[in-house]
């Protein structure tokens, strides 16, 4: 098989391009060469799927809470994760209530707490 080198001038050479025309062809394609060496490219990184691939920026707790839900439904994760954010809120608000409103801050705190629960979140 010829080389790269011998194609690209025996084009030159087929074009008409005579002498100096053929022999520039030559040396840009010499450079070429230099430049561009597949042997020596990185190797591929092997792909890894996202999913099996660990998340290392999460602690134990977080491992743990993130495996007990993967079995959960989709509709329950989104809920559960709004529960996440929602039960800190409660908690403050039922601790900062006024006395007169105690009561219902209380029991809204216990339903989200219970729902939390019966989710298994």
């Amino acid at each position: 098989m010829p080389s790269l080198h011998a194609v690209i001038l025996g084009i030159a050479l087929g074009l008409g391009l005579a002498g100096s025309h053929a022999a520039s062809l030559a040396v840009d394609d010499a450079r070429l060469q230099l430049l561009y060496r597949p042997e020596s490219a990185p190797a591929a990184q092997p792909l890894r799927p996202v999913a099996l691939s660990p998340n290392l920026n999460l602690t134990p707790e977080q491992l743990a809470i993130a495996a007990r839900r993967s079995q959960l439904s989709f509709a329950a994760k989104l809920e559960c994760s709004a529960l996440d954010t929602r039960l800190p809120v409660l908690e403050r608000a039922a601790r900062r209530a006024k006395p007169d409103v105690k009561a219902e801050a209380e029991h809204t705190l216990s339903l989200a707490r219970l729902r939390y629960t019966v989710l298994r979140c």
